[in-house]
């Protein structure tokens, strides 16, 4: 597994910080998913609110004990993707390489499955282990759907916890699964590119060999961000320079847009994992 480190185009080296805290988990989800309710169940008070640092986005920060380890607890804005669109996106892509977390606690509403899994499939390239906490079951059976956690959890490669956050159900579940889930290498799902997308990324991977998936993606996107923050100028100057040549390529020789293809992609996944675990009651009402 690939994790952000000080080397060039990884994207993670957990367990080399400075901290009091046996294990950090990161909440991450779309807006309206129940995140900040499932973390204020989880950590009541004693709540830290401060910006990130050189931002005005706030974080919320608290701690919980569990199996006599002490773990800090970090509520992320919510958001629909790792993009460049606002400053939530970029901090939490910030905190993800910079922060390091352990774990990430992924949350997502059952109720809206399909929209929620776009970011799911965009953290997975980050290689950091993962757990996906499936809220808003009670909301998404009162709609009649019906969604297999077995085959979902088979299909992603990622512990997959019913929960629901308002009356506290699976809460602790979450957190003890996440603690088993610290510093495994976890077989994940892969997006599978369209053609024009995989050329690309099997371009920059004859250059970059070292390089991981998420940056060389970031990369096609020109993430510049991104990918300064994984990778030393130098190699950063480099792959984004042979991205853009591929970039430009596509654009040019083939009328593909990279942004189109790759989100259409992202989409498209999506669409075929729900597909596959996702059943529609016809609710007759009386």
């Amino acid at each position: 597994m690939i994790g952000i480190s000080s080397s060039c185009c990884t994207s993670g080296n957990r367990g080399q910080k400075n901290s009091p805290y046996d294990v950090t988990l990161a909440f991450i989800g779309n807006p309206s998913v129940g995140k900040s309710v499932f973390f204020s169940r989880l950590t009541g008070v004693g709540v830290e609110v401060s910006n990130y640092p050189g931002t005005t986005v706030a974080l919320k920060r608290g701690s919980v004990n569990a199996r006599g380890k002490t773990i800090e607890v970090v509520d992320l804005p919510g958001i629909y993707s790792l993009g460049v669109a606002n400053e939530d996106e970029k901090v939490t892509k910030r905190f993800l390489i910079e922060d390091k977390p352990d774990v990430i606690i992924n949350v997502l509403d059952a109720s809206r499955l399909e929209r929620n899994l776009y970011l799911t499939l965009q953290l997975l390239e980050l290689d950091i282990p993962m757990v996906i906490a499936l809220n808003q079951v009670d909301l998404a059976a009162e709609l009649g759907i019906l969604i297999d956690t077995e085959r979902l959890s088979e299909l992603l490669g990622l512990p997959v916890v019913s929960t629901v956050a308002t009356w506290g159900i699976g809460l602790d579940e979450v957190v003890l699964v996440a603690l088993e889930e610290k510093d495994k290498v976890q077989d994940h799902h892969r997006v599978k590119y369209s053609q024009w997308i995989l050329q690309a990324l099997s371009g920059l991977d004859h250059a970059f060999p070292d390089s991981s998936q998420s940056v060389k993606i970031a990369a096609l996107l020109n993430d510049a961000e991104f990918v300064e923050l994984c990778c030393m100028p130098p190699e950063a100057h480099a792959i984004l320079s042979s991205a853009r040549r591929f970039r430009q390529n596509l654009e040019i020789e083939h009328g593909i847009s990279v942004p189109d293809t790759v989100a259409r992609d992202l989409y498209g996944e999506s669409g075929h994992i729900v597909d596959s675990v996702v059943s529609v009651l016809s609710l007759i009402h009386i």
